[in-house]
């Protein structure tokens, strides 16, 4: 997570082995959410390289037959409260910070890991990303 001025303030990640790709994704934006709004960002923008998550937050709905209901009516319930949050739709090869730090809680089996500051190797995509129109 970064403020606007483009300073970290958190990032986190975890592995789910066991589920889709589209639950990986759908419970990382959740997971972004929660932690934007403890931090008490008023205007927050996710960004997700995910279209069906996307999606999932443009529509306020889920046509997945429930599969994910749980977590899309999390995010929705989030999405409804009093601030102003925009979920953008971005390239893949623009999130590289994201995906690196999903790649590491994979390898590593890792549930769940916080980065109170970035490592060093995620300081050349973090640049990156942040220069990103």
């Amino acid at each position: 997570m970064l403020v606007p001025s483009g300073k970290w303030l958190q990032g986190c990640a975890g592995a789910m082995p066991l589920d889709s790709s589209f639950r990986c994704e759908l419970f990382a934006l959740w997971r972004g959410l929660i932690l934007a709004w403890d931090y008490r960002h008023k205007d927050v923008s996710c960004e997700t390289d995910n279209v069906d998550v996307y999606r999932v937050t443009q529509l306020h709905q889920c046509n997945d037959n429930g599969l994910h209901v749980d977590l899309v009516t999390k995010i929705h319930e989030l999405l409804r409260r009093s601030w102003n949050v925009v979920v953008c739709l971005i390239q893949r090869s623009d999130n590289g910070v994201a995906d690196t730090m999903a790649k590491f809680a994979t390898r590593y089996g890792v549930t769940h890991a916080k980065w109170m500051s970035p490592c060093s190797s995620l300081n050349s995509m973090l640049r990156k990303d942040i220069l990103v129109p």
